[in-house]
């Protein structure tokens, strides 16, 4: 299941200004959303989610996939993800009360030009 940041398919269409002479028509919504998040005391996230089937087969959740933008308990690990961190949370029958995190740095300047540059080194030692 998607939850997409662009409400529908005619954003897709057009060039790059146009998007961006059009981009204010989304301040509203998103700010109604983070709004009535902070009112209850949560903040909102992008956050991707798999439930897989439990061993035992007692599932308290139907397996599947979810990617949207959430409003999370401070509690949640994703709510203190901040700038450009990955992180993941696994929630097991061994780590279902505190989940097990895993939080490294992501995309960023530094990441992808380390990358970049790795790549390109490469390619010169392959080409000799």
């Amino acid at each position: 299941e998607l939850e997409p940041l662009l409400p529908d398919e005619s954003w897709r269409e057009g060039d790059l200004d146009a998007f961006w002479q059009r981009l204010p028509e989304l301040d509203e919504p998103y700010r109604r959303r983070l709004e009535d998040a902070r009112e209850v005391g949560r903040r909102l996230v992008y956050l991707a989610q798999m439930t897989l089937p439990e061993v035992s087969g007692e599932a308290a959740v139907p397996p599947g996939a979810r990617v949207a933008l959430e409003a999370l308990d401070p509690d949640h690990p994703a709510a203190a993800n901040r700038g450009t961190d990955n992180l993941f949370a696994f929630t097991t029958g061994r780590y279902r009360d505190t989940p097990l995190v895993v939080r490294g740095q992501g995309a960023g300047p530094y990441p992808t030009a380390g990358g970049v540059l790795a790549d390109v080194l490469r390619a010169a030692r392959q080409l000799g």
